[in-house]
Order: structure tokens, then sequence, then C-alpha cells
């Protein structure tokens, strides 16, 4: 090496750094293949599932995020490493005794700790852990677990404002009494995929702001409460439908979900909005 190419080299030239892996991307390789097991049974519900089309695009965000970020040129912290190193041992470690859906927790848990510091200078992104979450097949658990609940209490909250407009209407189960009609408030009308698309849609909106925790939970907490409120506007629109007080074409009821859902989105586009401090421009 002469003087003027010793003068000029840098250890941290492009051709010198690129020319080993970064340990987070290593790291984060040994995940993938230590969670192999999780991705070919996700594979495997996702090809079961009608939603599989709806369920991948919050794993595409993560990837678009992900890609899009402008992380600094600083060595990944030791805290992400050890947290996502125990986040892999506790899945090993639960590997026979837990099932397959909360194993994919840990295994996402361990992944959002390199890629929230490698890619975007973070302990914890919140915003990405929520994304890689919702990219697992969650919809059928949640309606187990939240469909009856959530619809009983449509139906109370349909039954009092129904009250308040004189109809003498009230709740048994999941069913509304009006007279001698039985109005049955089915599946669709829990909320259950409303939620779904309503948290995805604040998450995603929430991590193109740049959102902290703080403001990523309250996003969440309010758009919850704009999914319950517009599902209760769909199903007392509904109620009139189906209880014939009015006279309606069969499209209707659809057209009303649709309006419903219509509603339900712009509410969740105007909290983030809020929540962000931006200013509406003319």
């Amino acid at each position: 090496m002469d003087a003027n190419t010793a003068k000029n080299y840098r250890p941290d030239s492009p051709d010198i750094a690129g020319s080993a892996p970064r340990p987070e991307l290593l790291f984060l390789l040994l995940q993938i293949a230590a969670f192999w097991n999780v991705w070919q049974l996700l594979a495997a519900r996702f090809a079961a599932s009608g939603e599989a089309i709806w369920e991948i695009l919050p794993l595409l965000s993560v990837f678009f995020f992900s890609w899009a970020a402008r992380p600094k040129k600083l060595p990944i912290g030791s805290a992400a490493f050890v947290a996502a190193a125990v986040f892999l041992i506790v899945y090993a470690a639960s590997f026979t005794v837990s099932p397959p859906l909360i194993r994919a927790v840990f295994a996402i848990i361990s992944i959002t700790f390199i890629i929230s510091s490698w890619r975007f200078g973070k302990l914890f992104h919140f915003g990405i852990f929520i994304l890689f979450l919702m990219s697992l097949p969650l919809t059928d658990s949640l309606d187990f677990f939240l469909g009856y609940p959530m619809r009983a209490a449509v139906g109370e909250a349909v039954a009092f404002l129904l009250n308040l407009q004189g109809l003498d209407v009230y709740r048994d189960g999941v069913c509304l009494h009006f007279g001698e009609k039985l109005i049955w408030i089915d599946a669709p009308c829990s909320g259950i995929k409303m939620l779904w698309f309503g948290t995805f849609l604040a998450a995603f909106l929430s991590c193109l702001f740049n959102f902290g925790a703080f403001r990523l939970f309250a996003v969440l907490a309010s758009t919850f409460i704009a999914v319950i409120c517009g599902n209760i506007m769909r199903a007392s629109a509904l109620f009139y439908i189906e209880g014939d007080l009015i006279d309606s074409p069969g499209w209707m009821h659809s057209a009303v979900g649709v309006i419903a859902f219509a509603f339900t989105t712009l509410a969740i586009i105007f909290i983030v909005k809020v929540f962000s401090g931006s200013k509406w421009q003319k």
C-alpha cells in the first residue's frame, strides 16, 4: 500500500463496511430460522383462511416501514439483543406446552426488538409490534372471545337508543324484542372485522406519523370507541329495516354496512389527524 492509498484508506468505506454482514442482520436471520415452525403454521392457516389477503397487509406494512426507515449508522443496542434472546428462549421453552398462536406472539416480540433497534433506533417500536401482531390469524380467536360480548353490548346500546325514540325494545341475549318481532344481532354486527380493520388503519397511520407509545395507545383506544359507536349506529339503522318500520329495497342492508364502515374509517383518520397535531389543509 503506497502513501496515497494509505492516506485515502478509511475503515468505514462502503466496500470495506459491506464486506461483513451487520450483527443485527445475522441475528435476524437466526431468528427467522429458529421460528421456522411459526412461519409454516401461519402459512397453513393463511392458506385455509378466506381472510388471507387482508391478514397479510399488516406484514407488508412492517416490511414497508422497515425499508423506508432511515436508521442512524450506530451499532444495535445490547439491550435489544438481550431482550430478543430472552423471548427466543421463552419461545423454545414453551414449544411443547403452548398453542401455536402464543408461540407466534413470542416470536414476533423477539423479532420486533431487533427490527426496532436496528431500523428505528428504539428499544421496542410498539406500532411495528401491533402490525406484526395483526399479521397473525387472529380473526377467529377475536370472534370466539369478543364476538358475543360485543354483540350483547351493541344490542344493549341499540335498545337504549330506540327506547329514547319511544319504541318499546329490550335486549335478550343477542336478540332485540320489539312487540311480536324478534330481531337477531348476527355475527357481522359484532364488529370484529371492523375492529380488525380499524386497528390496522390506526396502527398504520400511527407508524406513518411516527407516534410514540403513548399517542399510539391513545389512538388505539379512541379507535375502539369509534368502532363501537359505528357499529351501534349500523345496528340501529338496520333495526328499522329488519323491524319493518320502513320500506327499503333488498340492497339497503348492505348499503347501511358500507356507509357505517366508511364513516368509521373517516372517524379513525380524523382521530389520527387530531393526535398528530397537523392542521387541515384547504
